[in-house]
């Protein structure tokens, strides 16, 4: 479970480079700030706080995965 969670986390670093590069590519550097947040924003708003399975909700990351 540790591993998979190290996975995710480096998965989703890397999705937030490469969108923030992409971004910067288009657009410029002189928006860094706003790119930044834009992509804070999509992490957060694509982030899981619950999830319902077996009818329990669980909120603890790890519990999530082992019965994702």
């Amino acid at each position: 479970n540790e591993k998979i969670n190290d996975q995710l986390a480096s998965l989703e670093r890397t999705i937030a480079r490469q969108r923030a590069r992409i971004a910067s590519l288009k657009d410029g550097d002189a928006s860094t700030a706003f790119f930044h947040r834009q992509c804070s924003f999509r992490r957060q708003k694509n982030r899981i706080f619950r999830l319902s399975a077996n009818g329990l909700l669980l909120t603890d990351h790890n519990e999530m995965a082992e019965d994702a």
